[in-house]
């Protein structure tokens, strides 16, 4: 089987990618620009999110929010725990994260899509999180310092996950809860032809 590196142009991939992700990031809604996928706190829910604390975020927290699966379907991060989200996106998932585990914990977010972190930053200032913080990156070349984190969650991300994992010292990774993320969305053929679908993805330090 050929390495994917042979067939895909990477750099490519990574700006078709950031175009659609900054499109997102000033029109969530899709009303100026269709998205293939969708957004939303309904969506959210539609994935199985819990209504709380999901109901604690406002709607702007929410409405960037293009996942294809539920990191917490297994419940929340605890309390005092370091979290770091791959792939922060809108910063939903970061921000949930940041309620959980309070103030005693704190949560990196990592996306490569530089309006998506500041849209992402913003929200959280907004909210008055300090325990949050949202950095610019790739998941290859981490902007996170290594067994940092307790737990690692993902939402769509796989690319990196193996080196991630390895360095932070997380072994119990937890892949589960197949959904159909696409129905209804624009992009719901390409997903039946490839037999896409959402997965919920979870790594944790093991217990000691």
């Amino acid at each position: 089987m050929a390495d994917i590196l042979d067939v895909v142009d990477i750099d490519e991939l990574r700006h078709q990618v950031r175009q659609k992700y900054r499109d997102v990031a000033a029109d969530p809604n899709g009303s100026q620009h269709v998205h293939h996928f969708h957004t939303g706190r309904a969506h959210a829910v539609r994935l199985g999110y819990a209504l709380h604390p999901l109901s604690e975020l406002p709607d702007e927290a929410c409405e960037a929010f293009a996942g294809v699966g539920n990191p917490f379907f297994w419940g929340g991060p605890k309390p005092g725990e370091k979290v770091v989200d791959l792939g922060s996106g809108g910063g939903m998932d970061s921000l949930l994260a940041a309620l959980w585990v309070g103030t005693a914990g704190r949560v990196i977010g990592v996306d490569m899509t530089p309006e998506m972190v500041e849209r992402s930053r913003s929200i959280a200032e907004k909210m008055g999180l300090k325990n949050v913080e949202f950095r610019e990156g790739l998941i290859e070349d981490l902007p996170v310092e290594d067994g940092w984190a307790d737990v690692v969650i993902s939402n769509g991300v796989i690319t990196g996950w193996e080196t991630v994992i390895s360095a932070a010292g997380l072994v119990d990774v937890e892949l589960a809860n197949p959904i159909d993320a696409f129905a209804g969305a624009s992009g719901e053929a390409s997903a039946r032809e490839f037999g896409t679908l959402g997965y919920s993805i979870r790594a944790h330090r093991p217990a000691e």
